[in-house]
């Protein structure tokens, strides 16, 4: 959701002291609706079966799949096996690398 959305629901809480109770409670009071705001349904259903699962019951991911991938076609999304981080992740390290060529090359001198 968070690289959907950008930030989640508890994200300005702090972690420290006794805030690790604090977060846990909030992530199990925000409801999935709230968590998935401004996304298409299918996240909040996603979210909302996936917390109703027992320890031991077994999670459908083939039905997962099935029901983004539907969706996925149904927004006109392609499905090409390269993520939008991946395309980020090249891009922020090419331009690193840019930079560090030109820190090391030396002035010409006219």
């Amino acid at each position: 959701m968070y690289l959907l959305r950008g930030s989640l629901p508890w994200q300005a809480l702090s972690s420290e002291g006794d805030g690790n109770r604090v977060l846990m409670e909030r992530k199990i009071a925000t409801s999935p609706q709230d968590v998935c705001a401004g996304l298409p349904t299918l996240f909040a259903d996603f979210v909302q079966e996936v917390r109703a699962l027992q320890n031991r019951d077994q999670p459908d991911y083939d039905g997962y799949r099935r029901r983004f991938r539907a969706l996925a076609a149904q927004e006109g999304i392609e499905y090409d096996n390269v993520f939008d981080w991946s395309i980020l992740v090249y891009a922020q390290t090419r331009q690193e690398q840019l930079k560090q060529t030109v820190k090391s090359r030396k002035p010409r001198r006219l």
